[in-house]
């Protein structure tokens, strides 16, 4: 049996890693995708956004989950 799938609403800033700058949320890309877990939603999310305009790495926060049927 396979695991299931969970839809996964993603919010995405970049994010200042000597933490100078914080996090602009309000002006956060939003993604939505499917996997079968957080881990993997975020990697998935990471290759569909690309690099960052700065350099900076991705931060997530999670919006909501539901499963896929």
């Amino acid at each position: 049996m396979s695991e299931p799938l969970f839809e996964f609403k993603l919010r995405a800033v970049a994010k200042d890693p000597s933490g100078y700058y914080y996090p602009k949320w309000e002006e956060a890309e939003k993604i939505t995708v499917t996997s079968e877990n957080k881990d993997k939603a975020i990697k998935k999310a990471m290759v569909a956004l690309g690099k960052t305009e700065r350099g900076w790495p991705w931060a997530f926060t999670v919006d909501d989950i539901q499963e896929v049927t």
